[in-house]
């Protein structure tokens, strides 16, 4: 009952939030390794791996999937549009106003490197949390299908 009870938490968690799982996902073969009876004998009963079935791996990782394809475009607009004001600012002073072009060419330069560097952190966690989540989905995939008793 104690296993059901620590990962009761993480399974319906993991269904809103992948990293959720793959925060888990270790803990889970761990658990398994220190009581094989018990997770032998609770899939046995359900017919599915303990404590992530495969259908919840996989719902999890096409979320996690689609997360990072609508935070991509959603980027990617936030900062064209931030690059679009400060482009008519510059647009908009004359040539001959030198300071306030190069800082508004600064503000370019910043808005870019700003861009790419928070695209890298979460090009980086979705890559980590996705190969977690495929490891996952993986074992239990190649794991030996348990038949309902």
């Amino acid at each position: 009952m104690q296993l059901f009870r620590m990962f009761s938490v993480p399974i319906t968690q993991a269904q809103a939030d992948p990293k959720v799982l793959a925060r888990w996902s270790e803990l889970s073969v761990q658990m398994r390794g220190l009581f094989p009876d018990i997770f032998r004998k609770v899939e046995a009963s359900s017919g599915v791996p303990f404590p992530f079935s495969f259908e919840l791996i996989e719902s999890a990782h096409a979320k996690w999937t689609s997360d990072w394809l609508a935070w991509e475009r959603k980027h990617d607009s936030e900062y064209k549009e931030r690059i679009r004001a400060v482009e008519s600012e510059l647009n908009k002073v004359s040539e001959s106003i030198s300071d306030e072009t190069s800082a508004l060419r600064s503000r370019l330069n910043a808005i870019e490197l700003e861009k790419l560097g928070r695209y890298q952190e979460r090009y980086e966690e979705y890559v980590r949390v996705g190969k977690t989540i495929a490891e996952l989905k993986d074992s239990v995939s190649t794991a030996p299908q348990i038949p309902k008793q």
